[in-house]
């Protein structure tokens, strides 16, 4: 009786033993496949998870291919997921007595997303958003307790549809790219000003201005940020006028405005300008151009020339040509006849081939060198031949460059001030060529407050002009 008590006791003691060992190693195995599991959960490798699973979860394959309609979220779907781990509770294992059924806690972290988007869902780029997701160190904690049976063997999971909930974050992440300042600008921006050629909005043209002013306006998403831009003003689209630093627009202010005033000119030179507003890289850019322009003042009618007398005025000559210095009639101004010039009487032939001009006047002193160079004075007493010099010095000077002789090059005619006896003359001065000569021809006219003379000085040089006229004086 006593050796059957201790034999039953033994069978027992062995089947415990027996039973011991087999739930050992099913919690074991439940360990193995839970770490398995959470690899393959973290990965996103569905085909791995359904080795472990019981049965295919068509839900759970859907839910981890993280398939969202919007291309913008689903990427951003894919880096939160990127962040999840995974820990099995070895602590936690528990199974049945004889290993066939168990279950292991497995605590799965993803980063705190939503705390990101509580705080603004609204990123530059998807750069922008990495970067966010990158510098959160909080996560959200979700623990799932697998549960196993054994089948074939080797313990399964049979509560699979328990791990869908780890990516429901999916559905819940909406996040906005906001892009570049150019991305919102609303329209292509516009010029204003109250020297606009047209008073509607939206026009291009400036008439009589030293500023332009552009403006761009922004949609909701360009007010509600903060931006950094530049700009550039360019003159018919190769010269710069001016290039900004880097400007930022506040958060709020729903436009970009754009002044650029030249306070160095009264109005800006006619021409096309264009406004380029470049993004915060300084790489990409918007343009808008306008048309500046300026009133042309209505020119001053020219007088119309007085006729010309044909009428002969007896002036008189000074019969002594050992005058020095020749005073000119009228007693205002006199000529100090300079080295090598000697004054000529009236009835020298010289004078006498010259003395007649196409106004119809005559010479009242007339000085040579035996080179030819002159200094001579043609006296005007009529007001209408006066008229004629002072309106028509220009054409003087031409007719005369035309009658030169074909021996004669005329290498130009150049027109400046000089002063002369006390007062600023326009003289008109031809430059002719002969041979290898060059000689040197001004005319201009000297006014005084009794009388007027059509003054022609000609010399060999620039040098040896500016003695001959500084030998003209006031008396």
């Amino acid at each position: 009786m006593n050796n059957k008590k201790i034999i039953a006791t033994i069978l027992v003691a062995s089947v415990l033993v027996s039973a011991t060992g087999c739930a050992g190693k099913f919690n074991d195995s439940m360990s193995d496949t839970a770490e398995k599991v959470g690899k393959a959960l973290v990965s996103c490798d569905y085909k791995k998870v359904e080795k472990c699973l019981d049965d295919k979860n068509d839900d759970l394959q859907e839910a981890m291919e993280l398939v969202v309609e919007d291309e913008i979220n689903c990427e951003a779907s894919e880096i939160i997921m990127s962040t999840m781990t995974y820990e099995v509770d070895e602590d936690s294992t528990d199974s049945d007595f004889l290993g066939k059924e168990g279950t292991i806690d497995v605590t799965f972290s993803i980063v705190d997303y939503e705390s990101i988007l509580e705080d603004s869902n609204i990123f530059r780029d998807m750069e922008d958003f990495e970067a966010t997701i990158e510098d959160c160190k909080d996560t959200i904690d979700t623990t799932v307790t697998l549960e196993f049976e054994k089948q074939d063997g080797k313990p399964v999971i049979v509560n699979s549809d328990d791990l869908i909930e780890l990516f429901s974050f999916k559905e819940k992440v909406e996040i906005i790219l906001a892009g570049t300042l150019l991305d919102h600008i609303d329209g292509s921006g516009y010029f204003v000003g109250d020297e606009m050629v047209d008073t509607q909005p939206y026009t291009d043209e400036y008439m009589d201005t030293n500023r332009i002013e552009a403006v761009f306006d922004l949609d909701e998403l360009g007010t509600e940020l903060e931006w950094e831009y530049s700009y550039e003003i360019s003159m018919s689209g190769f010269i710069t006028l001016y290039d900004s630093d880097t400007m930022t627009k506040p958060e709020g202010s729903s436009t970009i405005d754009i002044v650029y005033e030249d306070y160095s000119v009264e109005y800006l030179q006619d021409a096309t300008y264009i406004v380029y507003l470049y993004d915060e890289s300084g790489d990409h850019f918007v343009e808008i151009s306008c048309e500046v322009s300026h009133t042309e003042p209505e020119p001053e009618p020219e007088p119309e020339p007085a006729p010309i007398s044909d009428d002969i005025v007896e002036l008189p000559w000074y019969t002594d040509p050992s005058a020095n210095p020749v005073l000119l009639p009228g007693g205002e101004f006199q000529i100090t006849v300079p080295d090598g010039f000697t004054v000529l009487d009236a009835s020298d032939p010289l004078v006498q081939g010259t003395g007649r001009t196409d106004a119809g006047r005559n010479i009242c002193v007339y000085m040579t060198t035996s080179r030819n160079f002159e200094i001579a004075a043609v006296y005007i007493d009529d007001p209408s031949y006066l008229s004629y010099f002072q309106n028509n010095l220009e054409q003087v000077a031409q007719m005369f460059a035309d009658g030169l002789p074909s021996t004669a090059t005329l290498q130009g005619i150049t027109a400046e001030e000089r002063t002369i006896a006390g007062q600023t003359v326009s003289c008109y001065t031809v430059q002719v060529l002969q041979g290898f000569t060059d000689t040197y021809y001004t005319m201009f006219v000297l006014s005084g407050e009794n009388s007027n003379f059509f003054i022609d000085v000609s010399a060999s040089s620039l040098d040896e002009l500016e003695l001959y006229l500084s030998a003209i004086s006031h008396v």
